[in-house]
């Protein structure tokens, strides 16, 4: 049987993990040069956020899209977007707003 206090130690655990990873990943991103692969890491970083539920997740959603936005990286745009609607869909319940953010995802999509 499993106790409320192994329960604890378990997300504990847990939260560590995902901390210890965010961690990583934002040095990762820090150091790189190539945007492609700092806008895959602004990415991976609000994906790990968003397993938390914490509002970096956006954050760092809206960085990788303006990174991309501003050097002319659609694929990256197109991620960002996705993961902007994916956060405001499961965290947010702004179903209207994810929408509009995978509608424009597709759009830019199909002009490129």
């Amino acid at each position: 049987m499993i106790t409320w206090r192994l329960l604890i130690f378990l997300s504990f655990l847990s939260a560590c993990l995902i901390s210890q990873n965010i961690n990583e990943l934002v040095e990762q991103e820090l150091r790189q040069n190539d945007i492609e692969k700092k806008v895959s890491l602004s990415i991976d970083i609000a994906w790990e956020y968003m397993l938390i539920e914490n509002d970096s997740s956006l954050i760092y959603a809206q960085k990788a899209l303006a990174l991309s936005q501003d050097n002319n990286y659609p694929f990256g745009e197109i991620i960002s977007l996705e993961m902007i609607g994916i956060y405001q869909e499961a965290v947010q319940n702004k179903f209207d707003k994810s929408i509009q953010n995978y509608l424009q995802a597709i759009k830019i999509a199909i002009e490129n």
